[in-house]
């Protein structure tokens, strides 16, 4: 990934590279409000057919300095998940699992 010059072109950028998976707001049901933060709305859904609940995020009012922050909440979520493939190809590169 690059670094944060034009947070919203980072965004795009990371869509486009499939970093980041956009998913349409009407794919989701059973939209509940469970909550606020300093961007906006917190929400739980269901994505398509499965049971499983997703938290999505409403963001509002942003100014630049707020989208580098969820750029950067990003940046680590990103990370947190390469890291964990790596520990997982480690593993089952051992014939542990």
């Amino acid at each position: 990934m690059q670094t944060i010059n034009d947070p919203n072109e980072w965004i795009e950028d990371a869509i486009s590279k499939k970093h980041i998976k956009y998913y349409k707001y009407e794919d989701f049901r059973d939209v509940q409000k469970i909550g606020s933060g300093n961007f906006g709305k917190v929400y739980r859904a269901n994505w398509k057919n499965l049971e499983q609940y997703f938290a999505l995020k409403s963001l509002s009012n942003l100014d630049n300095k707020a989208i580098k922050e969820v750029v950067k909440e990003i940046e680590i979520h990103l990370f947190l998940v390469l890291q964990l493939k790596e520990k997982v190809k480690m593993v089952n590169s051992k014939n542990i699992c």
